[in-house]
């Protein structure tokens, strides 16, 4: 039996209980429900003191590392299949949302930014360099068609950033997180991939997490650029005055969470959520659902566009503001998965029946709108028009990105990615519209 101790940023919310056999159930603790806590999911308010494993199971096991880099943890740390105690022990202190999760009778780590480790060029580009083999810069033993899913195929380094500075996260909350390029050399040009459908995506009007390149040099002086990304689910520190420069987590759920599904089944075709879950969501969570419709039309347009197919249902989340309001959460992870010609090209969510961008119609569109319980000739023209305005803001970050000092073979990359949207618009608008 293995406890642990579950904080909602510095409030203890209740306790995490793993049995033998990897069965999880929450309890809230008394004085938390008593003060009216946040509920540390949608799917668990805190007007149910206890929650059994069909609900938390999915809940904790969706906040772990999938794919390959969890099964890169699983081998370095000796972990045995399905002993998710000890991945919480690893990594429950600094994941996705508000939550810490921590060894029982331990306290979540709030350091002082200026009181953590600073990092120079040096130090953290060999970080950058380590976590390719050591993910997520854990230290063994450490206490306390294929498909792209960037969670597994792109390892992340969590950071602090303060005044063009970067500060090593440990336990603390970090701010921002650093994709670097991927040593083995797959994915090819996967960072600025993901930059420029990024910057595309907020270009067009889509809210985006805000996204930059930074430049790193490795120890044998050889430079490259890795993404940095800031999280939207971090409320910085106000350094105008001289108070506690404490960093506030927001909590945030994906689209698997909240239909309690494990990430194994994050797509469609293997029982996952599609959009009509998605919208389903929408509905019952976000306090103006009518704004989040259009958020998520837009952004399956513009997946569509991009030729990003792995748009799968960890890929879109819901996020709880500060003051309790809930809503989608920014875009993150928009990539052009169409530019690697050896990954499935199967839409992760179906649009209607239809699950190849060749074989989409207007009908598909018909299909998905009914589905929703939407009129899809009252969003038609707006979404025509927001399918020229994608192809336009990739257009202007590709033209952007041949002037600056890249290499040939990325400037390459960037015209492909812009060839493959001029190609998929004229699908899209052709789908779109009345025959």
């Amino acid at each position: 039996m293995n406890i642990f101790d579950v904080y909602f940023n510095s409030l203890l919310a209740g306790q995490l209980t793993i049995d033998n056999a990897m069965r999880m159930r929450f309890s809230y603790a008394e004085d938390y429900r008593a003060n009216q806590g946040e509920p540390i999911s949608l799917t668990m308010p805190v007007s149910t003191k206890n929650h059994s494993d069909d609900v938390v199971f999915p809940f904790v096991e969706n906040l772990l590392p999938e794919g390959e880099i969890r099964m890169l943890i699983q081998h370095q740390n000796k972990i045995e299949d399905g002993n998710f105690a000890r991945f919480i022990e690893l990594l429950g202190g600094d994941v996705a949302g508000a939550l810490s999760i921590q060894p029982l009778g331990k306290s979540p780590e709030f350091e002082q930014i200026d009181a953590t480790t600073e990092l120079d060029d040096a130090a953290l580009s060999q970080l950058l360099l380590d976590i390719q083999d050591r993910p997520f810069n854990i230290y063994p033993q450490q206490q306390a068609g294929n498909r792209l899913s960037l969670a597994g195929a792109q390892n992340k380094l969590p950071v602090i950033r303060k005044s063009g500075k970067t500060f090593e996260a440990r336990n603390a909350p970090s701010t921002h997180i650093i994709k670097p390029p991927r040593k083995d050399g797959r994915f090819k040009s996967l960072v600025y991939n993901e930059y420029i459908c990024m910057k595309a995506a907020e270009i067009a009007g889509i809210q985006a997490a805000a996204v930059s390149l930074l430049e790193i040099t490795d120890v044998n002086g050889l430079e490259s650029d890795a993404l940095l990304i800031t999280r939207y689910d971090r409320v910085l520190p106000d350094h105008s005055n001289n108070t506690a420069q404490i960093i506030k987590r927001l909590q945030q759920e994906d689209l698997c969470q909240l239909c309690s599904i494990p990430s194994t089944m994050k797509y469609e075709v293997n029982g996952g959520p599609g959009f009509e879950a998605l919208f389903a969501k929408i509905n019952e969570f976000s306090l103006i659902p009518v704004k989040d419709d259009i958020e998520a039309l837009r952004r399956i347009i513009f997946n569509l566009i991009i030729g990003n197919y792995d748009a799968h249902a960890k890929n879109f989340s819901f996020l709880v503001t500060s003051n309790g309001n809930t809503s989608l959460s920014p875009a993150y992870d928009l990539v052009c998965t169409e530019l690697y010609e050896n990954l499935d090209r199967t839409f992760a969510m179906s649009i209607g029946e239809t699950q190849t961008l060749d074989t989409l119609t207007e009908a598909s569109f018909k299909q998905m709108f009914e589905k929703i319980n939407k009129k899809f000739s009252t969003i038609r023209k707006q979404l025509i028009k927001f399918a020229d305005s994608s192809l336009k803001a990739v257009t202007s970050v590709v033209s952007d990105f041949r002037e600056g000092d890249f290499y040939q073979s990325d400037i390459q990359a960037a015209d492909k990615i812009l060839k493959i949207a001029k190609t998929n618009h004229q699908i899209v608008l052709k789908s779109l519209r009345a025959a």
